[in-house]
């Protein structure tokens, strides 16, 4: 189904459940590395613990010879990120009860101490019944099991996708909270609203600066009928001080 640098996705067929799942196959060069055995286990089964409706569900997870994997619900259709390349930029109405299925899932896992920590549209899957879409969220915990493997507890290496990553986690922060995914929840709509991103360059190091240093850009230069007051709550959740954002993701998208 994919493959990206964490993971890859195939197709399958649970036998004893009798459905077709989703598999995620870990990298094998992994498997050698005790501190991420151990943090595998007590992710996967902090997340398959989870039970909501706009988050895949995991049903099992193992290893087989040192291979890692999790078998997961399957979603038949696409990811936001795929959505957006071929619509472009999305209206309000449009937005808005994605956002809403975005922040009754991150709500949820975060009432569980649970941070997602790599929110981004390749993590929402869109699934249409009856002309309206809804967002189902993937890949809970994924980020946070792989970065055992860099010796993230221990150095603090960052964990997640810098083009939605909050200062804080650039930063190294020992201490990442559910103001982390509201950051990438503010960059996720700032990029549904107007087609872009808010901090973009051609070196990944401008976007690091861009994220840490500079104010993000009003939506409304680029969408200048956006309502004033879903600017500022976009401009909020993108504040650089994690205080300064809303204490959940429900305040922020309450438009």
């Amino acid at each position: 189904l994919g493959r990206g640098g964490m993971a890859e996705v195939y197709k399958g067929r649970h036998p004893r459940l009798d459905r077709t799942v989703a598999i995620k196959i870990l990298p094998a060069s992994l498997a050698g590395d005790a501190d991420f055995r151990q943090r595998f286990e007590r992710e996967a089964k902090a997340v398959a613990a989870l039970r909501h409706p706009n988050i895949v569900q995991m049903f099992d997870f193992g290893d087989v010879e040192g291979l890692y994997y999790m078998v997961m619900e399957y979603i038949d259709g696409t990811d936001l990120s795929r959505y957006m390349n071929e619509s472009g930029p999305m209206d309000l109405a449009q937005v808005r009860p994605i956002l809403n299925d975005l922040a009754s899932a991150l709500d949820y896992a975060h009432v569980q101490d649970l941070v997602h920590r790599d929110v981004k549209p390749s993590n929402v899957l869109l699934r249409e019944e009856n002309d309206i879409l809804s967002a189902i969220l993937t890949d809970f915990g994924i980020a946070k099991i792989l970065g055992s493997n860099t010796g993230a507890t221990e150095t603090g290496m960052m964990m997640g996708t810098l083009d939605y990553m909050a200062p804080e986690q650039i930063r190294v922060s020992r201490k990442v909270d559910g103001r982390a995914d509201i950051y990438a929840v503010g960059v996720m709509a700032y990029r549904m609203l107007t087609g872009e991103l808010p901090f973009k360059g051609e070196h990944p190091s401008t976007v690091m600066l861009g994220h840490l240093q500079d104010p993000p850009p009003d939506p409304r230069k680029l969408v200048p009928d956006l309502p004033e007051h879903v600017a500022a709550a976009i401009l909020r959740a993108m504040a650089k001080d994690p205080d300064e954002r809303f204490d959940t993701v429900g305040k922020l998208v309450d438009w």
